[in-house]
């Protein structure tokens, strides 16, 4: 690196300090923080966001595609499962995970039972068994979206 590249980039850089100075003096520091805080939780809503459209997007195609093939069905809503468990890792998630799933699958179950519907392919107590996965991919998709949602109109009050 030459001379003259290093003058250029710590005027690039001496720049960003005054800019950010002349920023500071101008705003008033509470102005400036909220600004900052905005636009950080704008940032973390539109993360969630994409994320639940993400996953919801991908569990959706799966079935769709992938019906008929109820072992690459499940295989696949098992990673974007262990995908969501990951990225959003709290215990709330994956107790609701479990316990959607399980009541989800139950309820299914008696509705079957009772001649309610039907599915093509059963394979357990009259319901697909990558049934209860969707269940929780859907329970833990709607959680975040309201908590983003609640979250997202608190903030604009």
């Amino acid at each position: 690196m030459g001379r003259s590249e290093t003058v250029i980039r710590s005027s690039k850089s001496l720049n960003k300090v005054i800019f950010y100075l002349l920023f500071l003096l101008i705003l008033p520091k509470e102005r400036f923080i909220s600004t900052y805080y905005k636009l950080f939780y704008m940032n973390m809503v539109l993360k969630t966001f994409l994320y639940n459209i993400f996953f919801v997007s991908i569990s959706l195609t799966s079935v769709l595609f992938f019906w008929n093939n109820p072992l690459l069905l499940a295989a696949t809503l098992i990673i974007v499962s262990i995908s969501m468990l990951l990225v959003w890792r709290s215990k709330e998630d994956f107790l609701l995970y479990i316990i959607c799933g399980a009541w989800g699958a139950i309820a299914e179950s008696i509705a079957i039972y009772f001649g309610v519907w039907t599915y093509s392919f059963p394979n357990f107590i009259g319901i697909p068994y990558w049934l209860p996965l969707l269940w929780g991919i859907t329970a833990l998709s709607v959680k975040r979206t309201s908590f983003e949602i609640h979250g997202f109109l608190k903030k604009k009050k």
